[in-house]
């Protein structure tokens, strides 16, 4: 089954006619973290949906939390992932019983799985290599996939496997020595190297931009695939992440553990301030507060950052679907439609540069009923 990308126009929808915005982030408040303490020192993993922080352990047990300070308990079992992320407001990992969902507090089985998670642009990528070749599908649901063409000899070409990236259809996974592949028009992949021998450890999309981080305290962008910018002198990064119009990213080696910096523009970057915890390995967001995940010697601490929630509302007047965003950078914003308040498809996207007061976009209303809200991404 072809799955479309879902940055697309939609044109289908009807139900009850609301408007609401789920918007997040502006600016981390005071520009710093501070270190929380958890019932575990063992996590591998967290993800984070709309409710709940979740935390996977080395002793296959599942913890989840709505505030990141109170943890209940979640039924240890077999199926429990090493490895978790946050797709479509539900968690998935993959475990020995391959990939898993975690519903009503358990780990439910859905189909043969191996390697990774990524959750890019509405879609949830499974991807690993096997006898030395890559293998990517990526599904809507996490139940039909779609497999993308494999990339032969992925070892000996990239080196090691370290994550992957996804706008549209522009499928980026990294590797070693500064080199990484990418797929083409042709929905085959090609070979491409950022110019610098660094271990590409982290990948992220800001709207179009690919943005890398490594371990030689350089972090590269490019609009084009080919041209690269480097920012220099910045931490080794280890995880990244974009959410709430603002790119997160966190040290992971050597004197740089648990340094970590987020840019509104991705030139400029700031460092927050707080005690250092170990290295970082995973970034999740809830309810206005950014996680950061820590591993060394096998041992988990946990940090946390608040951030600012911009005001954005969405209007329905007679004739239009009219959005009002604050000064907000170089932020992009997605206005989304639903039927049922659980699947959410792109009406429009907008960008908006730098400048003073609110900016007012308008959309032409439709005649179909539907719920609506606004996120920044």
């Amino acid at each position: 089954m072809k799955i479309k990308s879902v940055f697309r126009r939609v044109t289908l929808l009807v139900f009850l006619c609301i408007s609401f915005a789920k918007a997040m982030g502006q600016e981390i408040k005071q520009q710093n973290y501070k270190v929380i303490s958890t019932p575990f020192t063992n996590a591998v993993s967290i993800a984070a949906n709309d409710t709940h922080l979740v935390a996977v352990t080395s002793d296959e047990k599942t913890y989840r939390s709505t505030d990141g300070i109170t943890w209940d308990q979640v039924a240890k079992t077999q199926s429990t992932p090493a490895n978790i992320t946050e797709h479509a407001n539900s968690i998935y990992g993959v475990s020995n019983q391959g990939l898993v969902k975690l519903k009503d507090e358990k780990w439910e089985s859905l189909l043969p799985a191996s390697g990774s998670l990524r959750s890019q642009g509405g879609l949830l990528y499974n991807f690993h290599t096997q006898n030395e070749e890559l293998f990517v599908r990526r599904s809507i649901d996490g139940v039909t996939w779609e497999s993308l063409p494999s990339y032969p000899n992925f070892k000996d070409d990239v080196g090691n496997l370290y994550d992957l990236a996804a706008y549209g259809d522009n499928i980026v996974v990294t590797g070693h020595s500064g080199r990484f592949i990418r797929t083409l028009d042709d929905g085959t992949w090609q070979i491409q190297n950022v110019g610098v021998g660094d271990r590409l450890y982290s990948a992220v999309f800001y709207h179009n931009t690919l943005i890398f981080g490594g371990t030689t305290g350089d972090i590269h962008i490019s609009n084009d695939f080919e041209t690269f910018t480097q920012i220099q002198n910045q931490p080794s990064i280890r995880a990244l992440t974009s959410y709430g119009g603002i790119i997160i990213g966190a040290g992971g080696f050597n004197t740089d553990r648990g340094k970590i910096i987020y840019s509104k523009n991705t030139l400029e970057w700031v460092i927050l301030e707080g005690t250092p915890i170990s290295s970082i390995k995973q970034i999740a967001v809830l309810k206005e507060k950014i996680y950061f995940l820590g591993i060394t010697s096998d041992i988990s601490s946990l940090a946390v950052a608040e951030y600012k929630k911009p005001n954005i509302s969405v209007e329905l007047t007679d004739d239009e679907i009219v959005i009002n965003a604050p000064r907000q950078g170089e932020a992009f914003y997605s206005l989304q439609s639903s039927t049922n308040l659980t699947n959410w498809d792109i009406v429009e996207e907008f960008t908006r540069q730098d400048d003073e007061g609110n900016t007012t976009w308008s959309v032409p209303k439709r005649q179909s009923e539907e719920f609506f809200r606004v996120e920044i991404k």
